[in-house]
């Protein structure tokens, strides 16, 4: 008794520890709430151990999670991830991600809707966008085809012009072979008429 005397004498305050409370929770929807046999928690919200309730906690000795709210019945749908995402914790209590862009993933629906509303991620699935030229690539290279197929057009227009002058000198050159050809005849015959 002396001791407790000294001792409360040098405490600046008398420590008091209040009643037992009785905390109403909602065990319909949701899971994980401390209870009579696992008293592992005061769930009071006024203290700054509530925030335990809610989230858990890492276990310092196995580094499993310990406690934290989770609904009773989750639904879970696939995401399709439309752009990088950060690793999270879901509504069930099981951690996510990272993602990438492309990734595709099985996760709570409330959380699928937190991803899609944030643009993060869809609900159908991704259609890669094939990769075509661009259209200016495209468009210069219809240009050279076309000039190159205009420069080749008149080359072979020049060439015709060239076998046509060809063609006529030849029929000149054929009618100066016959008509040759028919004076040295001439010739042979005169030759062969004085004598």
């Amino acid at each position: 008794r002396k001791a407790m005397e000294i001792w409360f004498e040098d405490l600046p305050v008398i420590p008091v520890v209040q009643a037992p409370a009785l905390i109403a929770v909602n065990t319909y929807y949701w899971t994980g709430w401390p209870t009579a046999d696992n008293p592992w928690n005061m769930p009071v919200s006024w203290w700054a151990t509530f925030n335990l309730v809610i989230n858990g906690y890492k276990s310092p000795k196995t580094g499993e999670w310990i406690g934290g709210l989770k609904p009773r019945n989750i639904q879970y749908a696939t995401v399709y991830f439309t752009k990088d995402t950060p690793r999270f914790r879901g509504i069930d209590l099981q951690w996510y991600g990272p993602f990438k862009a492309g990734d595709a993933a099985r996760i709570p629906d409330d959380d699928a809707e937190f991803w899609v509303s944030k643009g993060y991620a869809s609900l159908k699935p991704i259609i890669p966008k094939p990769e075509l030229p661009e259209i200016g690539t495209i468009t210069q290279s219809l240009e050279d085809i076309k000039s190159d197929l205009s420069d080749l057009s008149n080359n072979i227009n020049a060439l015709i012009s060239k076998l046509d002058a060809l063609s006529g000198q030849f029929t000149t050159i054929i009618a100066l072979q016959v008509i040759t050809l028919i004076l040295i005849l001439i010739a042979i015959a005169l030759m062969y008429r004085k004598k």
